[in-house]
């Protein structure tokens, strides 16, 4: 028939080839996000600690805004290996 023709041609061509494993890699794709989000359950990544590397950087107190409008952050290292403290100044938005 014709459309088992056409469907002769198509599977000749690699593009047609990599278009008929997309719906697999998808499906894949699905799977490991899922697995991603149920790790991470309602907790948001931490920040990179720049010492250790690891994503273990998280904020423990914020102070301000001072007269200026900077508002200071302190951030801590939970990796236990890593001894890490970090100041972080906000400057105000300049409101353009």
């Amino acid at each position: 028939s014709i459309v088992d023709d056409i469907a002769k041609a198509l599977d000749r061509l690699e593009a047609w080839k990599k278009l008929r494993t997309i719906p697999d890699e998808v499906a894949k794709l699905e799977s490991r996000l899922t697995e991603i989000e149920q790790k991470l359950g309602e907790k948001r990544p931490g920040d990179v600690c720049k010492a250790c590397g690891g994503r273990t950087l998280r904020m423990k107190g914020t102070f301000g805004p001072n007269a200026n409008g900077f508002i200071k952050e302190q951030w801590e290292c939970n990796d236990a290996a890593c001894t890490v403290h970090e100041t972080r100044v906000i400057a105000p938005s300049s409101g353009k």
